[in-house]
C-alpha cells in the first residue's frame, strides 16, 4: 500500500492514470481513494501553497507525474466515494472515504523567461563588467623616456596643467537583482542606502568598493487585485584599480592632482560616502 511522506494511505482507482500529449506540452491524471479525514491533507502535499521565506515569496512545484518527467501537478478535486469494494460500506462520506483526482501539467507550455509567476525563479543576478572613464589633469606626469631614468628627469620631461588632460579608464563592475513577487518591498531601507557603500565585505566585494545606486520598483493592477512587486537593484563596484592607486581603490578615494595620489577626502569631517547595510534591502 502507498503511503505519502506524512503516512496517509492512498489506493489508485480504476481508469487512472490518464495521459494527453500535444505538440505544446502535456497533461495528465490521477484519481486516488484516500480516507476522508486525511484527504483536505493530502491535497495540500500534492499541490503546496507559496510560502515566504523573509519578504521573498516561494511557489513550489506540486506532485510530479510518475510516468512522465516535467509534469507537475496543478489542482486537486477532493469529494465524496461511494463504493460496494470488499471492507468498505456506506453511501456518503461517513464511510471514511474521498476520491481524490489530480490534474498535472507541464509548466514548460505557459513558461516565459520574463514571466513574474515563474514559480522556480524569484531572483537573478546579472553583472556587467566594464570601465568609466576619469580625466586627471597632467601635473606631475613623466614623460615616457624621462619615466625610464628618474634620476635624470629633466624639469620640461614633466607634464604641467597646460599641457592636455589625460584620461584614464577606471575598471567597474555593474551589478543588477531582480527580485520578483515581493509582498512588502523594504522602501525605507532603499532609501537609506541610495549613495551609500558597503560596510563590509559584500558580493566579493572589499569594503566601501560597493555603491548602492538605486533601484526600479515595479507592480501590476488588474481589476481584482494588485500583484506583488518586482525589484530591480543596482550597485557599482571598483573592482580594480589604475596605475599607482590603493588596493582595494573605494569610492572614499579621490584623484588629488596637486600630490598625484589617491586619498580619501573628508568634507566637514565626513567621509563622501556614508556605509550601510546591504542586508536590510534583502528582508
Amino acid at each position: 500500500m502507498p503511503y505519502t511522506g506524512g503516512g496517509t494511505y492512498y489506493r489508485e482507482l480504476g481508469g487512472s492514470p490518464t495521459y494527453n500529449k500535444t505538440i505544446d506540452g502535456a497533461g495528465a491524471t490521477d484519481t486516488w481513494m484516500v480516507p476522508w479525514h486525511a484527504a483536505f491533507g493530502f491535497a495540500n502535499t500534492v499541490v503546496p501553497s507559496e510560502y515566504k521565506v523573509g519578504k521573498m515569496t516561494i511557489k513550489p512545484l506540486g506532485w510530479g507525474f510518475r510516468y512522465a518527467a516535467g509534469i507537475y501537478a496543478e489542482s486537486c478535486d477532493v469529494s465524496p466515494w461511494y463504493s460496494e469494494e470488499p471492507g468498505i460500506t456506506g453511501k456518503s462520506d461517513a464511510s471514511g472515504w474521498a476520491k481524490v483526482k489530480v490534474s498535472y501539467k507541464n509548466p514548460e507550455e505557459e513558461e516565459d523567461e520574463d514571466d513574474e509567476d515563474d514559480p522556480e525563479t524569484f531572483l537573478t543576478h546579472k553583472i556587467t563588467i566594464g570601465a568609466e572613464m576619469m580625466t586627471v589633469p597632467p601635473r606631475n606626469v613623466t614623460l615616457t623616456d624621462a619615466s625610464l631614468d628618474p634620476a635624470n628627469t629633466k624639469v620640461e620631461d614633466i607634464m604641467t596643467d597646460e599641457d592636455a588632460p589625460i584620461t584614464i579608464l577606471m575598471p567597474t563592475a555593474e551589478h543588477q537583482f531582480t527580485w520578483k513577487r515581493v509582498i512588502s518591498p523594504p522602501f525605507s531601507n532603499i532609501y537609506d542606502n541610495i549613495g551609500k557603500v558597503n560596510s563590509g565585505a559584500f558580493l566579493g566585494a572589499a569594503k566601501e568598493t560597493l555603491m548602492f545606486l538605486g533601484c526600479d520598483a515595479q507592480r501590476e493592477f488588474t481589476t481584482s487585485e494588485a500583484k506583488p512587486w518586482t525589484l530591480d537593484y543596482r550597485f557599482s563596484h571598483r573592482c580594480a584599480q589604475p596605475i599607482g592607486a590603493p588596493n582595494p581603490l573605494t569610492w572614499n578615494h579621490f584623484y588629488v592632482p596637486k600630490t598625484g595620489t589617491w586619498t580619501k577626502l573628508r568634507f566637514n569631517g565626513e567621509l563622501a560616502y556614508q556605509s550601510g547595510n546591504f542586508m536590510g534591502l534583502f528582508s
